[in-house]
């Protein structure tokens, strides 16, 4: 749960260990619908190589002409990302 005046669920989903590729997703209510008022030209994405198999994602939107992240992705035990 986020903190404040309106704390919400920041933990989305986690496909479980036992998954053959772990994907675990974290963002608010809030910073999912800043980001489905966008279009493909204003998100961006950073992705950061931790091993050989394990991955962070941070996708951003423009929220008041500022870049902010909105939804963070860990992804383990990925065999391919592309």
């Amino acid at each position: 749960m986020t903190s404040g005046d309106t704390p919400s669920y920041f933990f989305l989903h986690d496909n479980g260990q036992e998954a053959d590729e772990c994907v675990i997703i974290f963002a608010t209510d809030n910073q999912l619908e800043q980001m489905a008022q966008y279009d493909d030209d204003v998100l961006m994405g950073h992705l950061v190589l931790h091993h050989a198999c394990s991955v962070s994602c941070e996708i951003q939107g423009r929220v008041n002409g500022v870049f902010l992240p909105l939804v963070y992705v860990l992804l383990k035990r990925i065999q391919k990302l592309l």
